[in-house]
């Protein structure tokens, strides 16, 4: 065989030597860390208040941060939580939506249920395709665009969804709040780290 090549030597850059870019560089670090611990935390179901709060104290007033207060405090459901909790709901909505479109023959259709196939109501319908829709949203993890969906079920269906639609836009508004955050302080940390 080839003999094995010698590695490019990369030579890693001096220590800072101001005081003052010592400092900045260990904020950005402590910084850093307060959030990966934060994204941890919220990653789950439970509360991650004491996450929240370390955060809060290097960025005070942080508009973010204060969005997500209240997900601190309680814990948000997680994606696979949403997923699972989708098909219980669906499947009261689809009895709700079949109880709406009762046109009083209900009770003909239910005696011979399993005997005769009647056609579903146009509310069904419509009501099954907006479940479907959704459940193809939450599957690619757009938990704000299944929520969006599941808002325009018709009738009662959609009382089934009103715990979870509030679960739902729960973990997106913390979601989308960790990703502006995580975006703008690691490139915060980048552009400092280059200028200090």
């Amino acid at each position: 065989g080839e003999a094995p090549r010698p590695r490019a030597q990369v030579a890693a850059p001096p220590p800072p030597s101001d005081p003052a870019q010592i400092v900045a560089a260990a904020d950005r670090a402590r910084t850093i860390r307060a959030l990966a611990a934060l994204e941890a935390a919220a990653a789950g179901d439970l509360p991650f208040l004491a996450e929240h709060a370390a955060l809060t104290d290097i960025l005070p007033g942080d508009a973010s941060l204060g969005g997500i207060a209240s997900a601190a405090r309680s814990g948000v459901p997680t994606l696979a939580q949403l997923r699972a909790d989708f098909d219980s709901a669906a499947n009261r909505a689809r009895k709700l939506s079949e109880q709406d479109s009762d046109d009083g023959w209900n009770w003909l259709r239910q005696s011979f249920a399993g005997i005769v196939e009647f056609a579903p109501s146009q509310l069904v319908v419509r009501n099954t395709d907006t479940i479907r829709t959704a459940r193809r949203q939450l599957a690619i993890g757009d938990v704000r665009g299944a929520a969006a969906a599941v808002s325009a079920l018709s009738g009662k269906a959609g009382d089934a969804y009103v715990v979870w639609r509030k679960q739902a836009l729960d973990r997106a508004k913390l979601e989308s709040a960790l990703r502006e955050l995580n975006d703008r302080l690691l490139s915060a940390a980048a552009i400092n780290g280059r200028s200090g």
